[in-house]
């Protein structure tokens, strides 16, 4: 939280010393993608909507809605290590369409904080 409080601070700060000293011309670049820190990310709430979206269907896990929406059948994947390696590491799931960067980061801090269900 205390970083970004600073961030927040020091970077318009920063910025405004740039242009005044500064050539005149400047670069922004996008900070990334960052859950608040605040936020319990749990399976219910925040992955088995991403779970349903792109985990299930008729060329997917056994239909819609998916098996993966279950927490039981999630967590003994997260348990064994499937789940991380072939979500975060490989990356070759879901098949069908690619997760977009924050639902990746969503999953990863999820896993991160012990794959909670509610």
């Amino acid at each position: 939280m205390l970083k970004l409080t600073l961030f927040f601070i020091l970077y318009p700060l920063m910025l405004s010393f740039a242009l005044i000293f500064g050539s005149g011309t400047y670069k922004t670049v996008a900070a990334p993608f960052q859950l608040k820190e605040t936020s319990k990310i749990t399976f219910e709430k925040d992955i088995k909507p991403v779970m349903n979206t792109y985990c299930g269907g008729i060329f997917c896990h056994h239909g819609k809605p998916s098996s993966w929406t279950n927490y039981k059948t999630t967590k003994l994947a997260v348990d064994n290590g499937t789940f991380y390696n072939r979500v975060i590491v490989v990356k070759d799931m879901p098949k069908k369409k690619t997760l977009p960067e924050k639902e990746y980061e969503l999953i990863k801090k999820w896993l991160e904080n012990g794959a909670i269900e509610n």
